[in-house]
């Protein structure tokens, strides 16, 4: 991996430049909202990846910063990966599948012999309390509205949140998304699971790390 210096997000979406050895480089970002709405990257150390294929735009992928000494992921693209690399150590090969359709239902990820639907959302913040959904779109609306069917036909439902701050403490439920909040609820009193799981980095690889239910608050 390369290191340089976070510089600024592009009026592109995608698209920010980073101080690498005394140049200006453009790189890619995989988050479609601008990521100063989760995280302040000004001046912070990054680490990029090289992207693969030929005649692309950039050379490489934002993947993290270095935020109070503690690598913190900013790839959202990434987040599904380690999230099949861990179910890959829990799961079969042959009954474990990625973006599986139940009907017109696109799940994350579905262990076909448990009828079980794992969903995974990569949380980014500042501090340690995020808030979600942060941008209000009303996919989150209407994915749990879908959830909380195929819940009531017998299929089980594991709700990760990736922790990509390893400093978030406290997940709270957005205010202002008043119907995805209280559908949410339903979900989780009609037996929908959520899970924690935690980002960590060693020589600049990243894995997860399921934790306790009591280590994260969600309000």
């Amino acid at each position: 991996m390369i290191t340089g210096k976070f510089v600024k997000e592009k009026d592109n979406r995608f698209l920010c430049l980073v101080d690498i050895a005394n140049k200006q480089e453009e790189c890619y970002v995989s988050s479609s909202s601008k990521l100063k709405n989760y995280i302040n990257l000004n001046k912070k150390t990054v680490l990029l990846v090289p992207n693969k294929g030929k005649q692309l735009r950039t050379k490489y992928t934002l993947q993290a910063a270095k935020v109070d000494n503690v690598w913190t992921l900013l790839n959202l693209n990434y987040v599904n990966d380690l999230m099949q690399e861990f179910l890959f150590k829990k799961y079969s090969k042959d009954t474990l599948y990625r973006e599986h359709y139940i009907k017109d239902y696109k799940t994350d990820f579905y262990v076909s012999n448990k009828k079980l639907i794992i969903e995974a959302k990569g949380i980014l913040a500042n501090k340690n309390e995020a808030v979600y959904p942060l941008v209000s779109c009303g996919r989150t609306q209407r994915q749990l509205k879908e959830i909380l069917m195929l819940l009531k036909q017998g299929y089980k439902v594991e709700y990760c949140f990736i922790i990509m701050n390893p400093h978030i403490s406290n997940i709270k439920l957005n205010d202002k998304e008043e119907d995805a909040k209280l559908i949410f609820k339903k979900c989780t009193a009609a037996g929908m699971k959520i899970k924690y799981f935690k980002t960590k980095f060693y020589n600049g690889n990243c894995s997860l790390k399921e934790l306790k239910n009591e280590d994260i608050s969600i309000t």
